[in-house]
C-alpha cells in the first residue's frame, strides 16, 4: 500500500497528494507538512542560538572597547575605528541572520511550508547590508 501524503515542492510551490519524494513538475525534492515543521523547529533553535551568541559577543566587545584605556583593564582593543565598525557590522549581520532564521522557522512551524517572500527578503536585506558595509568601509 502506497504512502500517499500531501507534499509541497519549495522550488515551484506545487502542492500534490503523492507518494513520491520528487516533484512531478520541476523534479525538486518535496516535503510533507510534518517534515517542514521539523525543519522550522530546527531553524528556530539555530536562530535563537545565533541571536544569543552574537548578542553576547556584542556586549562583551563593547565592554572591552569602552574600558580599553583603563590602566586596570586586562583586555584591550588595539584596533582602529574602522576595524571596530567592521567587527560590529559582522556581529550585527549574523544577529540579523538569526532573527530571519527565527522568523522563517516560526512560519514553517505554523503553516507547515516555506515562504518565498521571507526567503527573498532575507536575501535582499543581506545583499543591501553587504553593499552598505562595503561602501562604508571604503569611505573611511
Amino acid at each position: 500500500m502506497a504512502n500517499i501524503q500531501n507534499r509541497t515542492c519549495p522550488k515551484c510551490n506545487l502542492q500534490a497528494e503523492t507518494d513520491s519524494n520528487i516533484c512531478p513538475r520541476c523534479h525538486g525534492k518535496t516535503f510533507t507538512q510534518f517534515s517542514e515543521r521539523i525543519r522550522g523547529l530546527i531553524a528556530v533553535i539555530l536562530g535563537v542560538f545565533l541571536i544569543f551568541i552574537m548578542a553576547s559577543l556584542i556586549f562583551w566587545a563593547k565592554g572591552v572597547i569602552d574600558h580599553g584605556n583603563d590602566a586596570s583593564s586586562v583586555q584591550r582593543f588595539n584596533g582602529t575605528n574602522k576595524q571596530s565598525f567592521m567587527m560590529f557590522a559582522l556581529f550585527g549581520t549574523v544577529l540579523m541572520l538569526g532573527l530571519f532564521s527565527v522568523t522563517n522557522g516560526m512560519w514553517q512551524l505554523v503553516f507547515g511550508r516555506t515562504n518565498r517572500v521571507i526567503k527573498w527578503s532575507i536575501l535582499a536585506i543581506g545583499l543591501v547590508l553587504l553593499i552598505g558595509v562595503t561602501l562604508i568601509m571604503f569611505s573611511y
